[in-house]
């Protein structure tokens, strides 16, 4: 009755591969500012014996500043006290907004972001966040 979602991420250089077992789809920030999602399939860690499909490893391309934002769906799933969900539009939209910045300050930037959008409501879930740059 337990799993879990993980997301795997090597880097070699200028070249990065990952797998994502129903993870949250981090977001890619080009150098030039650019956002995109990191696509792949995946299933549940321990939710089943075996695998209902094969997991699909992608690759990406990096260059110097390219960023990548890691989150959990605590950031995503949280809830305003109207009861609206953060949301990725919402998240992506920050991300945009904020993309020129140091990682320090992107991260600063959706975390407040999301304080002032849940406002009083409590958090229903771990809200993890990790903003690598190339």
């Amino acid at each position: 009755g337990q799993y879990l979602t993980a997301f795997y991420l090597r880097i070699d250089k200028n070249k990065a591969q990952y797998c994502n077992a129903t993870h949250p789809e981090p977001i890619v920030v080009s150098p030039d500012g650019k956002v995109a999602r990191l696509k792949s399939n995946g299933f549940y860690l321990g939710m089943l014996a075996e695998t209902p499909f094969e997991f699909e490893t992608g690759n990406l391309e990096v260059s110097k500043g390219t960023k990548i934002v890691i989150y959990t769906d605590g950031i995503t799933e949280a809830r305003n006290p109207a009861g609206e969900q953060y949301g990725i539009a919402r998240l992506t939209s920050t991300i945009e907004g904020n993309a020129d910045k140091p990682v320090a300050d992107l991260r600063a930037a959706i975390l407040s972001n999301l304080a002032a959008f849940a406002a009083t409501a409590p958090a229903e879930d771990d809200l993890t966040l990790l903003v690598l740059e190339f």
